[in-house]
């Protein structure tokens, strides 16, 4: 004869036991905010400030020589360097026309932008003179300056926006767009995001 205890030792053993298959199905990838991506900037590759994002984020590197990036398997944003140091940071969305479908999109963009925003609807929100934020050709880039980070803007062909490439700001600029000093991973100074 089951108990009322038997059945309630049963039931608890049965949730148990499939717990971990929908953890492994509802998982969301946990993403870098955009702050802690721009502390990168400048960053030598070899530093521990690196290796230890690396980890954290299950990142895998590409690289060729001195150049390549760090990506998370999902594509949805890339730490690119040049000569071992990181210069430019992708996000990206899994809209473009030849990314697989199984990648990812960047889901905390900066300054209230979204992937699929128009090329009129960035400029507004990034109080940018539309005369001179034209309709983008496919993969042709705009480059701005909003709040002291240097970005460039891709839309695609039906004037969505698809990727942002935030660039390292120039090495006499290390203020934040806020105008106060941040600290880089490495412990130096460097343009970050407003939070």
């Amino acid at each position: 004869m089951i108990t009322l205890t038997t059945t309630y030792a049963l039931l608890l053993m049965a949730v148990l036991s499939i717990t971990p298959l929908l953890a492994e199905d509802s998982m969301v990838k946990v993403q870098p905010n955009l702050k802690e991506l721009c502390s990168l900037f400048g960053v030598d590759i070899s530093s521990p400030g690196i290796s230890g994002f690396v980890k954290k984020y299950s990142l895998k590197k590409a690289a060729k020589g001195p150049s390549g990036d760090y990506s998370p398997e999902d594509q949805a944003y890339s730490v690119m360097f040049r000569q071992n140091k990181v210069n430019t940071i992708i996000l990206q969305s899994n809209q473009g026309t030849w990314q697989p479908d199984d990648w990812g999109a960047y889901t905390d963009l900066p300054f209230g932008l979204s992937f699929g925003d128009s090329h009129k609807t960035v400029a507004k929100k990034l109080d940018l003179k539309t005369s001179h934020f034209s309709l983008p050709i496919e993969r042709l880039a705009h480059s701005v300056t909003f709040k002291g980070l240097p970005m460039r803007l891709y839309f695609n062909k039906n004037d969505k926006l698809r990727d942002i490439h935030i660039i390292a700001p120039k090495k006499d600029s290390q203020q934040s767009p806020a105008g106060d000093s941040k600290t880089r991973a490495d412990g130096a100074a460097s343009g970050t995001p407003e939070e």
